[in-house]
């Protein structure tokens, strides 16, 4: 198949529903429901989501859901069209928002019928998860002592960052294929959502790498990884993520590439141009903002649009750049 052109999908869904019906595949609509996690990431104003995908039972708006070590009680259903539902049934996947954390995708849900249940599997599932993580955390660092004593041997601490759990899931397999005998790779901490403070002071404590993908740093993060000389590396591409780690691990890391970031504009209100379609209108707040430059469009820290300035006006005058401080009109191309 392509997911580029989409040739062969519609063969794979006939041959997928033919298979099927031979074999005689069902599945229970009636009852609690039960599926596991395709994904997770964090949204501004919805905290963090998940993806779920129902395999017995039918999930309803109303039903108290077990996920991980967390419940939740499903306010909405969105399908993959973004449209609400009142319910689903096994096969369809829906968005459920308002989680604590995003669930690891692979992880089983289940619809419990009280409250006062969940919250006690939830709580029990919690400590599981913390003696886990403390066991880990000592075995890293009895491992990473020998590991300084052991000067032919490669130790390389990450700290990762990724906008959602299938792309961090992803970054991570793939960089435990680089382990060996001459390698090491301890990643100190992993998790979805934008860089932040904390995430500095635990890469600078365990002299780790701090690499996002598709994620940015806030400004107190920032200002933090300044004074203390640490370097953020952010990647909107796996391979090249990949590459760099590759390049640290063999020692030939080529001349560096430094983003010089130009300005930071905050848009304020949305217009329509019959010429340029939507325009934004924006506060340079930092540096100033120069059309045709490439830029990026980001929410909550996140990336979620790369392209180029093809329009820039103040008032109804086109300018080559504005300022610091001051009001404009930003066309960005598609």
């Amino acid at each position: 198949v392509s997911a580029h052109t989409g040739e062969g999908v519609d063969d794979l869904l006939e041959a997928i529903a033919l298979e099927a019906e031979v074999l005689e595949l069902k599945a229970y609509v009636e009852g609690p429901a039960a599926g596991i996690v395709l994904d997770s990431s964090t949204q501004k104003g919805q905290g963090a989501i998940a993806t779920l995908l129902v395999q017995k039972g039918t999930l309803k708006v109303g039903d108290i859901v077990l996920v991980g070590d967390q419940t939740k009680k499903v306010r909405s259903l969105i399908d993959e069209n973004n449209n609400k539902i009142k319910e689903a049934k096994p096969s369809s996947p829906v968005i459920v928002s308002g989680l604590e954390i995003p669930p690891e995708a692979g992880k089983e849900f289940i619809v419990v019928s009280s409250e006062k249940m969940a919250k006690e599997i939830s709580a029990e599932r919690s400590e599981q998860s913390r003696e886990k993580r403390l066991s880990r955390q000592q075995f890293s660092s009895v491992d990473s002592f020998f590991d300084i004593n052991n000067q032919s041997r490669i130790l390389i601490h990450l700290l990762i960052k990724a906008d959602t759990h299938g792309s961090l899931e992803a970054i991570v397999g793939s960089i435990n294929n680089f382990q060996s005998d001459e390698t090491k790779i301890n990643i100190v901490h992993k998790s979805v959502g934008g860089i932040n403070e904390n995430d500095i002071n635990l890469a600078k404590t365990a002299s780790a790498y701090v690499i996002g993908f598709n994620v940015r740093a806030d400004g107190s993060a920032k200002k933090i990884a300044e004074n203390e000389s640490i370097e953020i590396q952010l990647f909107s591409i796996i391979y090249e993520l990949l590459n760099f780690i590759q390049d640290i691990i063999e020692g030939k890391l080529e001349p560096e590439i430094k983003e010089n970031v130009l300005g930071t504009a905050e848009v304020r209100d949305i217009f329509t141009s019959p010429k340029f379609g939507l325009i934004a209108g924006s506060m340079v707040i930092e540096g100033k903002i120069k059309r045709n430059n490439p830029l990026r469009v980001i929410r909550d820290d996140i990336v979620i649009f790369e392209g180029h300035l093809d329009s820039l006006r103040r008032f109804k005058d086109d300018a080559s750049e504005v300022n610091s401080g001051m009001e404009c009109g930003l066309g960005i191309a598609n």
